[in-house]
């Protein structure tokens, strides 16, 4: 089975960390990991990230989106690399069936 990394870019919006990250915990299929990229919050972001064993990458300011997702993609181990905003709500089988399906056309 193929193994998976999620990348969340983040800034200043502890609320919305912590549901997609408690959404992504509670897939039928759990990332095997999860790193959140923080652009230099100064809300609860990062004890947030942490809270969920999340791994960590914390910038001083905010250097933009696509900064961030490349360096989550540096930091990824996954086969396979999700790209996920903080604000989406995943079914509780989204990832499951997103890796049934890209590995039957793989």
């Amino acid at each position: 089975m193929s193994s998976v990394s999620a990348i969340i870019p983040t800034w200043n919006r502890a609320d919305l960390l912590k549901s997609i990250l408690t959404n992504l915990k509670s897939q039928t299929r759990v990332p095997d990991q999860i790193v959140v990229v923080d652009n230099g919050s100064v809300d609860e972001s990062q004890g947030v990230a942490s809270q969920f064993g999340a791994d960590q990458i914390t910038f001083p300011e905010n250097r933009g989106f696509a900064i961030a997702i490349n360096e989550g993609i540096r930091r990824a181990t996954g086969n396979w690399i999700l790209i996920i905003n903080n604000d989406v709500i995943l079914q509780p089988d989204w990832l499951e069936h997103l890796l049934t399906s890209a590995e039957r056309e793989n």
